[in-house]
């Protein structure tokens, strides 16, 4: 092994205790454990491998010899981040970050859309956290999330902001202690049931097709979860009957009539979503319309009884499922809603 260090690492090499060139006795002394980790690890040929600053890069050495593309990072500690770096939006428009800094604070988010672990639980407790500030998200600061992904396009960025605001209605219901009505599909429907099964609260899957031919099949185990989960799988079809366009959107009424509240993620007026809030106003059924906060809203954007910007809106949109949740009476019995009539 050359004891030579990387220039890209040289300042952490010189930070570290001092220790500068001996970090190659350090990794000598734990060869086998680094030469275990690589095997663990066993690269393809071109596999690209993050160099984060480590010393004389034994680890990183062992990789290139075993033909994996290693990728160096500068940490550049105590540097500020250049304001001209060029970004694209969730709109698809190209934008620098000095388009968002200068006027106010901004509190910046680092992750990568296809996560489904450590990221969402990240900008969830974001979120919580600044609840508790009396300061206001738009108003005295902003926060803006960036992916680190080449592979993450607009489109997913757009569809991860849909996301974000299904499940903070999910939490924000979850504070009445109230079930989630959705159906068991593809996208938003199935973020709001994992959501509502990762906070403990119960959730109801009005189905598109037969309960024993759950559409599409992978949610299957999903459907299960739910079930098993103290919550409900519904459908007014034949057991075994399959999916048709026209029955996703006839379930949709009877997600509307279930739902004291429709609150659609960002929807267009002219997509199948439409469906589901004609059905609410028809059933005169509050809908609720969100946008997040900072994210410009698409020109064909509907608009529901109320619209809130989230989370910058917290608060009334709180009082106004409160109010809405509050009002229900379980004294008296409602009459059955016709679902059948001039429905179509």
């Amino acid at each position: 092994m050359s004891a030579t260090i990387r220039d890209h690492n040289l300042k952490s090499a010189a930070m570290w205790s001092g220790g500068g060139r001996a970090y190659d006795e350090i990794s000598r002394s734990i060869a086998n454990g680094i030469d275990h980790c690589v095997t663990r690890l066993n690269p393809a040929h071109g596999e690209r491998v993050a160099d984060i600053a480590t010393g004389t890069g034994w680890t990183s050495r062992e990789l290139a010899r075993r033909g994996a593309d290693v990728v160096a990072f500068d940490q550049k500690l105590a540097e500020q981040v250049p304001l001209d770096l060029s970004f694209r939006d969730e709109r698809g428009n190209e934008v620098r970050l000095s388009d968002y800094f200068g006027r106010k604070p901004v509190i910046v988010n680092f992750v990568y859309y296809k996560c489904r672990d450590l990221c969402p639980l990240l900008l969830d407790g974001l979120v919580r956290s600044l609840r508790a500030l009396s300061f206001e998200i738009g108003n005295q600061f902003a926060v803006l999330t960036v992916s680190f992904d080449p592979h993450d396009s607009a489109a997913l960025a757009d569809a991860k902001n849909k996301e974000f605001l299904a499940r903070y209605a999910v939490s924000c219901a979850g504070e009445f202690d109230t079930p989630v009505v959705s159906g068991l599909a593809h996208g938003i429907d199935r973020i709001v049931h994992e959501w509502c099964l990762r906070i403990g609260l119960p959730t109801i899957s009005v189905l598109g097709t037969g309960i024993l031919n759950t559409y599409p099949v992978r949610h299957t185990g999903l459907g299960n979860e739910i079930v098993e989960n103290g919550g409900l799988l519904l459908s007014e079809y034949f057991p075994d009957q399959g999916p048709s366009a026209q029955n996703f959107v006839w379930r949709n009424r009877l997600q509307a009539a279930l739902g004291c509240i429709v609150i659609p993620a960002e929807w267009a007026r002219k997509s199948g979503t439409a469906h589901t809030v004609r059905f609410a106003q028809k059933f005169k059924h509050q809908v609720f319309s969100l946008s997040a906060t900072g994210v410009l809203r698409k020109p064909d954007a509907g608009e529901g009884d109320l619209h809130f910007d989230l989370p910058h809106d917290h608060t009334r949109f709180v009082d106004a499922m409160a109010s809405v949740i509050n009002a229900i009476s379980v004294s008296t019995p409602a009459a059955q809603t016709d679902l059948f009539s001039n429905t179509r």
